[in-house]
């Protein structure tokens, strides 16, 4: 749906709350030295990859 542009003011309105919140917190990732830094840390094994569930399937007939 974040792609979808009928839901661009709801993005819109989420990410400014996120953003206030992870300030207000003091989150690492926005007022941290390097905001970016768990953006940099080296993976030593790969991603973890999930099954779609069914209801992905039927819901947006999806083949694969």
């Amino acid at each position: 749906l974040a792609d979808d542009p009928a839901f661009s003011e709801e993005l819109a309105m989420m990410r400014e709350k996120l953003y206030g919140f992870l300030q207000e917190t003091e989150d690492p990732r926005v007022v941290g030295p390097v905001p970016d830094i768990f953006e940099n840390y080296q993976r030593f094994a790969p991603m973890r990859s999930f099954p779609r569930p069914d209801w992905v399937k039927e819901r947006y007939r999806i083949d694969h």
